[in-house]
C-alpha cells in the first residue's frame, strides 16, 4: 500500500490549536454589554428555576432570547409625570441616547385608570431613557424598531382606544 507512505500528515500542534479555536466559538457569552444595554449575541433559551418548599427545584418560566435583541425594562415609572408605562419599543436616538415607546394610561393611587367624561387620559408615547426609571417589572427582551410605529399609528390606537371605552 503505497498511498499511506505519501499520506499527509497534520502535526498535532496544529490540531490542538484548531481544538482552540472550536472551543472558544462555542464558550462564547450569550449576552454582552453594547450601547450600553445587555445585547444578545446568539439565540438561547433561559429558564427561571423555582423553589418550593421542600426545597424541590422546578421551571418556573422559561424566555426565548435571540440575536440582535436589547435587554430593557418590561415597564418604566416616569420621574417627573409619575405614570408607569408598559415598554413596547426602543430605539437609539442620534445623540446616543436611548428612546423609549411606552403604553400608559394615567392612574389613580390605586392603580385604577382616570376616566375624564367616559375616557381614559392617554399618555403613550417616545420618552428619553434618562427621564425614566426602572418600576421593578421584571425585564424583556426586545428588538429595536420591533414595532417602531408612527405618529399617525400611535394618533389611530389612542382613537381606537376611546372608541372601544365608548361602546363598553
Amino acid at each position: 500500500m503505497g498511498w499511506k507512505s505519501t499520506a499527509r500528515r497534520i502535526p498535532a500542534a496544529h490540531m490542538r490549536a484548531k481544538h482552540k479555536e472550536s472551543a472558544k466559538s462555542f464558550f462564547t457569552e450569550n449576552i454582552v454589554i453594547r450601547n450600553g444595554k445587555p445585547w444578545v449575541v446568539k439565540d438561547h433559551i433561559m429558564d427561571f428555576i423555582g423553589e418550593d418548599d421542600d426545597g424541590n427545584k422546578y421551571i418556573e418560566a422559561s424566555t426565548r432570547f435571540r440575536r440582535g435583541e436589547y435587554i430593557f425594562p418590561s415597564a418604566y415609572l416616569h420621574t417627573d409625570k409619575r405614570f408607569v408605562g408598559e415598554t413596547k419599543d426602543v430605539r437609539l436616538h442620534q445623540n446616543g441616547e436611548w428612546q423609549i415607546l411606552l403604553d400608559a394610561v394615567l392612574r389613580d393611587s390605586s392603580g385604577n385608570p382616570i376616566l375624564v367624561e367616559g375616557q381614559e387620559i392617554d399618555l403613550s408615547g417616545w420618552f428619553a431613557e434618562s427621564s425614566l426609571q426602572d418600576a421593578g417589572l421584571g425585564k424583556l427582551p426586545i428588538r429595536p424598531g420591533a414595532t417602531n410605529p408612527t405618529e399617525r399609528e400611535i394618533l389611530q390606537s389612542r382613537e381606537d382606544r376611546i372608541r372601544r371605552k365608548n361602546a363598553a
